[in-house]
């Protein structure tokens, strides 16, 4: 969606969510990224993401709107670092080698019985297959969805949301089994 064709409580959704969340985008994006012009330019590269994508994100307040900024910030600018990485001829990066940023993507989610243990078995996932799993579950976005928000290819996302539920199948099995 063009953002200009937003309707009224979209425009004033995404205001919310700059006057609440660029501080912390920033933070994200400079923990990661060290250089605070890179850092502006992931700020602003996963505001347009959110805005193309406003329709789907819930209640600005809701727990999983937090979630889902972070995620964007964070994998703009992990790919934003692998740019520069490569540019500078490094073609050796993992994952791991970037800080972690998990404990600030952490769930205050409580409803249902027995939906806290899932939440937790979730943040048990390695960081790259949990927050495939998060954002397809709890912002209900397809595989395709989850690729063009967070700028990872379709099929790497694809293979991410096949392990995350296996390994999450397997977990759920072996809760069941101690129970």
């Amino acid at each position: 969606m063009a953002f200009e064709n937003a309707s009224e409580e979209d425009k004033i959704k995404i205001e919310q969510i700059y006057h609440e969340y660029r501080g912390l985008m920033h933070y994200i994006a400079r923990e990661i990224l060290v250089d605070s012009s890179l850092a502006d330019d992931a700020v602003s590269e996963s505001f347009i993401k959110l805005m193309n994508n406003i329709g789907k994100i819930g209640e600005f307040s809701y727990p999983r709107t937090h979630s889902l900024i972070v995620t964007i910030v964070r994998n703009t600018s992990i790919n934003i670092y692998k740019k520069a990485m490569r540019d500078k001829g490094d073609t050796d990066i993992e994952l791991e080698d970037i800080v972690d940023l998990s404990p600030l993507v952490d769930e205050e989610v409580v409803s249902m019985e027995g939906y806290n243990d899932i939440v937790d078995l979730v943040d048990t996932l390695p960081e790259v297959l949990k927050e495939v799993l998060e954002l397809s579950i709890y912002n209900d976005l397809s595989n395709k969805e989850i690729a063009e928000i967070t700028g990872i290819k379709y099929e790497t996302v694809k293979k991410r949301a096949y392990r995350a539920r296996a390994l999450m199948k397997n977990k759920l099995v072996k809760c069941v089994e101690r129970r």
